[in-house]
């Protein structure tokens, strides 16, 4: 055997050697990218002069998402330099992304050891400052010579909100904050340069997020739905749109108040059995190995952990966990194809039994099978029961549904129609507009109606929607829908290198039956109820309003004669005013808005009074929905499945609590009763 000899020379020719090939592989992704959007997009916008500054923009804005970590120099000069490389991308020429790695590196070695420092040393708690919550995060950047302050500040509120958690008295709190200061102040800096250490230890990491930075901005320039996937990113879309998935039935968390331990989450699907094939929730994870190889979560976020354990590279875990009495369990699970839980169709009697309901989170589909059965089909068998329970009206509730399949929404629009046309779609591969029709004479339920509608329900719920407008068939009740009519489809950036990730393209648009767009204006519900969702909280968007012009509209359009609406609305809204819950939700919401862009000082004592009326405001707004409004009940054929599963009959009785006591439901049981009087 012949010796084998030290040589530098070789390793950096060899590590250079590498360098060129994944700068190469990049260059290769993004011109592909650039290829199927030309392709497929409704309406690329690479010939618009404003095209890179528009990428440049929504890039940094990606590579710092929280504006915490980059100056406002530092930002400048990664749009500056972005511009170019943007226009040399779409000249197919190859860039380097070495400039903004070297600098996102610097960047987050200085804030690692500028944090560092306090875990020996403590901030100055003597100087009194303000906490300001900015509404706008898009054109504002921290000046180079403010961003250590920053950082401090925002070490302070953590061990300030921490400690805060412990007490209900201030007098207690301000009395042991000495003696628990430390364990508050290293806690909150670990969790703070924990993925800060993380990505100075592997930089392959930084060049990766830049990377998909890269192409996510070169989708996201296009519209705010066209985006890049990984393919952890591909899978988890999928689930969201599919009835089964390939999964451990169960979610992990970092949880806050046990110092960010990692502990069970949520059930994730009703297929299993019994609760014995499963660790409880909350107990605390010890440890997850596959394959006798112990996998770390220490600097992931719960979305990271998920989508680790449940890549399709994971077939089984061991999961060591301890439940509150310090008792440990031992539990190997195997993945398997289970019902995805939040897709779960159930239908449901409300009002003693005189109205059924029936909650669709979203319009999956059978991914594997063009032709196959889902939503559509699940929703009539649901339904047909309801209607053998001899109910006087229907809720169909599409409140947070973000959409789905386009075939099921078109299928279940025509469950409520005689027939005619549904919607009408635009595409790229057509050179005319094509009018989408249900062909199935007779509806399958023909009763009174309610839409149940809200700002998150979004593109195949509004298509639905739209259809029970315009045919007349059902009242729309809640708040204006999202204002999405813009269809999109999945395709691989390299057919044959899955690793290359995919692209999610916008490749036409659907209009209502008279050719009209909802795009980015919404559907606005016949009869208006108060929103009790928050209007803080919401991220900016860097893109640009898409527009979709309207087209010609639908021809020999068989609708119903108008719906007499004067007498409901005025009813509900007499109704609204009074009803003390409503009111109630609407002063709450005023209140956290308000305290959401609260400023106060940033001491101990300003923080725990901030942090109590924050609490306060959440369990008030708790004990609002827990009184029960009307009734809920499961028909015959439920009941009679719930006997052989004892986690669905749990799961089922949440969802029935939870509905009982819903506002909104309880006005739609009362605008079906004066429908039908």
């Amino acid at each position: 055997m012949k010796p084998t000899f030290f040589n530098p020379l070789f390793i950096v020719l060899f590590f250079n050697v590498q360098l060129i090939q994944s700068q190469s592989e990049f260059c290769q992704r993004s011109k592909r990218i650039i290829d199927l959007i030309e392709q497929h997009h409704y309406n690329p916008q690479f010939k618009e002069k404003s095209w890179n500054l528009s990428a440049a923009t929504i890039l940094v804005n990606q590579l710092d998402e929280d504006h915490i970590l980059l100056s406002s120099e530092q930002s400048e000069l990664i749009q500056d330099q972005a511009q170019a490389d943007f226009n040399s991308l779409i000249n197919l020429d190859c860039i380097n992304t070495k400039f903004y790695e070297n600098l996102m590196l610097q960047s987050i070695i200085k804030k690692h050891d500028f944090l560092t420092r306090f875990l020996t040393t403590k901030p100055d708690y003597t100087s009194i400052e303000q906490v300001k919550r900015r509404k706008n995060l898009e054109n504002y950047w921290i000046p180079k010579n403010e961003l250590e302050n920053v950082w401090t500040k925002q070490l302070k509120l953590s061990i300030f909100f921490s400690h805060s958690a412990n007490f209900k008295e201030l007098e207690i709190a301000l009395d042991k904050f000495p003696e628990q200061e430390s364990e508050h102040r290293i806690n909150a800096v670990n969790e703070s340069i924990c993925q800060l250490e993380y990505l100075i230890n592997n930089p392959i990491e930084v060049k990766r997020k830049i990377e998909a930075s890269f192409l996510n901005a070169i989708g996201l320039s296009q519209d705010k739905h066209t985006r890049y996937f990984t393919i952890n990113e591909k899978e988890s879309f999928e689930k969201e749109v599919s009835l089964n998935q390939e999964s451990f039935g169960i979610s992990l968390r970092k949880d806050d108040n046990l110092a960010n331990k990692l502990v069970v989450g949520e059930l994730l699907s009703t297929g299993l059995n019994e609760k014995t094939e499963l660790p409880e929730e909350n107990d605390v994870v010890v440890s997850i190995k596959t394959e006798d190889v112990e996998l770390d979560f220490n600097c992931l976020s719960n979305s990271e952990i998920n989508q680790k354990i449940n890549s399709e590279a994971q077939e089984s875990i061991t999961l060591i966990t301890q439940d509150k009495d310090g008792n440990q369990k031992e539990t190997t699970i195997n993945k398997r194809e289970l019902p995805v839980i939040s897709n779960f169709l159930r239908g449901y009697l409300l009002n003693d039994r005189s109205i059924g309901y029936l909650k669709i989170n979203s319009f999956y589909t059978d991914l594997e099978k063009p032709d196959g059965l889902g939503m559509a089909n699940d929703a009539a068998a649901e339904i047909y029961k309801l209607i053998q329970s001899n109910i006087t009206g229907l809720i169909i509730d599409l409140r947070f549904n973000g959409g789905g399949s386009l075939k099921e929404a078109v299928d279940f629009a025509g469950l409520f129609i005689n027939r005619g046309p549904v919607s009408i779609i635009n595409t790229t591969d057509q050179e005319e507009p094509i009018i989408l029709k249900d062909f199935n004479r007779g509806a399958a339920y023909s009763g009174p109606l309610v839409i149940l509608v809200n700002k998150y329900s979004a593109s195949a719920s509004e298509l639905f929607t739209n259809v029970m407008k315009d045919y007349n068939r059902g009242v729309i009740v809640g708040s204006t829908t999202y204002g999405k009519s813009t269809m999109q489809i999945v395709l691989p950036v390299n057919e044959d290198e899955p690793k290359d990730g995919f692209m999610k393209l916008t490749t036409g648009a659907f209009y209502n039956i008279y050719g009209k767009s909802h795009n980015e204006k919404g559907i606005t519900p016949d009869v208006a109820l108060p929103d009790g969702t928050s209007t803080t909280a919401h991220a900016p968007s860097f893109t640009q309003p898409f527009e979709v012009p309207d087209v010609q509209a639908a021809s020999r359009i068989p609708v119903n004669a108008p719906l007499d609406l004067d007498n409901i609305i005025s009813s509900s809204t007499k109704r609204t005013m009074n009803n003390d819950v409503f009111k109630k939700m609407n002063l709450q919401r005023e209140k956290f808005d308000q305290l959401f862009h609260k400023s106060f000082d940033l001491t101990l004592e300003s923080v725990f009074k901030h942090y109590q009326e924050i609490t306060s405001l959440i369990s008030d707004l708790e004990i609002s929905y827990t009184d029960a409004l009307f009734t809920v009940e499961d028909h015959e054929s439920t009941t009679e499945i719930l006997k052989y599963n004892s986690i669905d009959q749990e799961y089922n009785e949440e969802i029935k609590l939870q509905l009982s006591s819903d506002p909104y439901v309880q006005e739609s049981i009362h605008i079906l009763t004066n429908f039908n009087n």
